[in-house]
């Protein structure tokens, strides 16, 4: 007898994350429960229009066979199918945000937008990004899975055919070669995607060949000259540290035998340097990114999402090759900051495990680690120091690591001195970025909310603690949301027990 299934109206409602997955979604606010209890990233909720309101209806004479239309028209591809629009959107509204990491990025956030919508080399290497993200970050059915891998590679060898039509031109326009450029990142970050990193190289090292080569050639100022080349250093950071930190660990030719010729210590320096960017991408295990330019920052018990102990090996193992260079009188002030950044960053990801690896990890144990935040204070104030823009390190990269290493700090510890302290970094940094200025406010504003009725310098009690934070900027208002929860005893967790606070940005 062939067994019916049962009917259910279907809901509309939940979180992105649980409808792409098909999964029942409690809709709890700001990140649902079903994706924090299973380690994944929610990305929040979006508005579904009544079917019964006359917005919703399509007019009769537009001729559309679907009630979706993406955000995305007056594209050249008209002919995209609706699978291929919907991936065009996720690309603008999901994968461009987590591209951009924490900060303002002017080439995901503007320049790819723009080119999305009138080029087709670039249009085509962002469906197949987009697709290859949505298969590897969703736990989805092998029919969906093979349905997405083919589109990627559909759309991969449809970007590349594009690109090499583009080059076959020999067009001196500088938009032209933008296209070109943009195209090869992109085209970059999804052979990452793959995990294809001889792909990944091969487009990494001809996109910027040319790069430098029409640089050469076009000396007059470019606003987007400047973006197309942070983005490529970007792309870098990735390529050298978004693959198995174990295959890092297991790869020792990265540990000099001897002392290196001093006519080899340029290019020392300049791999260690490249190496040390990875800071960002390790950040992220710390401060998770949200899409809209938010962060949160989990509770004790939570552990590193990605093999902690290959990433606190990792660390180290920079530490020795930068000390190891130091001691052979090769070292330079760039030296001595990417040691104290790698120094950082090490004691955070330290503590962090320790608390989190313990046998009741709770916010209290971050008071045994007093002398590590200590530290951490004393090597930010450094870094952050009013004259690093004219030493010759990568100070994009630098500033970055330290703000989000203060930013954790802030919250993890209690001492009131050590956390006047971190807020005197914080605010003196606002002026670099927005996302700074709102950052800091929401950390000010968690400071506040536990010293409150608790009398100044005595300790703050564990009920009072907050465990897990949350933080949306709105730039519409100016102002921030902060959403946080608060530590509880015993097992039993009500995991709908935020509370949140709206404040100005300062």
């Amino acid at each position: 007898m062939e067994r019916k299934r049962l009917k259910h109206p279907k809901v509309r409602t939940g979180c992105i994350t649980c409808k792409i997955r098909h999964k029942k979604c409690d809709e709890a606010i700001p990140a649902c429960g079903n994706c924090t209890s299973t380690g994944r990233k929610c990305d929040g909720y979006a508005q579904v229009p009544d079917k019964r309101t006359r917005s919703w209806r399509q007019p009769a004479d537009t001729g559309s066979q679907c009630a979706y239309q993406p955000h995305i028209i007056g594209i050249p591809g008209q002919g995209l199918s609706w699978k291929e629009r919907w991936h065009l959107d996720y690309f603008r509204r999901c994968t461009t945000v987590q591209c951009a990491e924490y900060f303002e990025d002017a080439f995901w956030g503007r320049l790819v937008l723009q080119m999305c919508e009138g080029q087709a080399a670039v249009q085509h290497a962002a469906i197949a990004m987009s697709a290859r993200q949505c298969q590897f970050e969703e736990v989805q059915t092998k029919q969906v899975e093979d349905r997405e891998s083919f589109l990627a590679l559909s759309h991969s060898h449809k970007s590349i055919t594009c690109l090499g039509a583009d080059l076959v031109r020999h067009d001196s326009n500088r938009a032209h070669k933008e296209t070109v450029l943009v195209s090869c990142i992109i085209l970059t970050m999804l052979a990452l995607f793959q995990q294809d990193l001889f792909t990944a190289r091969c487009h990494l090292r001809s996109g910027y060949n040319l790069f430098k080569e029409w640089a050469a050639i076009d000396t007059k100022p470019s606003p987007n000259k400047e973006i197309i080349e942070q983005a490529f250093s970007q792309v870098q950071i990735h390529y050298s540290t978004c693959v198995n930190p174990r295959e890092f660990l297991n790869n020792h030719r990265l540990l000099p035998p001897r002392p290196p010729q001093s006519d080899k210590a340029a290019t020392c320096d300049a791999d260690l340097v490249r190496e040390s960017r990875g800071l960002l991408v390790i950040g992220r295990q710390i401060v998770q990114s949200h899409p809209g330019g938010g962060f949160s920052i989990s509770r004790a018990s939570s552990p590193l999402h990605r093999g902690g102990v290959a990433v606190l090996s990792k660390l180290r193992l920079w530490r020795s090759q930068l000390k190891f260079f130091e001691s052979s009188r090769l070292h330079s002030q760039r030296h001595r900051d990417m040691l104290a950044v790698l120094e950082l960053w090490t004691l955070i990801i330290d503590v962090k495990m320790s608390v989190a690896d313990s046998q009741e990890p709770g916010e209290a144990l971050y008071d045994d680690y007093l002398t590590y935040f200590q530290r951490a204070v004393l090597l930010a104030r450094e870094l952050l120091r009013p004259d690093l823009s004219e030493v010759p390190a990568p100070v994009c990269y630098i500033r970055p690591s330290v703000v989000t290493a203060l930013l954790w700090c802030g919250v993890k510890c209690r001492d009131w001195k050590t956390r006047n302290d971190i807020m005197a970094l914080l605010r003196g940094c606002n002026h670099h970025s927005p996302w700074v200025s709102a950052a800091t406010t929401s950390i000010g504003g968690l400071i506040q909310i536990e010293r409150h009725g608790i009398a100044q310098g005595a300790p703050i009690p564990a009920a009072a603690r907050v465990d897990c934070v949350s933080v949306s900027p709105l730039l519409d208002s100016f102002e921030v949301q902060l959403w946080y929860q608060r530590f509880q005893l015993g097992s039993c967790r009500d995991e709908h027990a935020w509370e949140s606070v709206t404040m100005p940005c300062q």
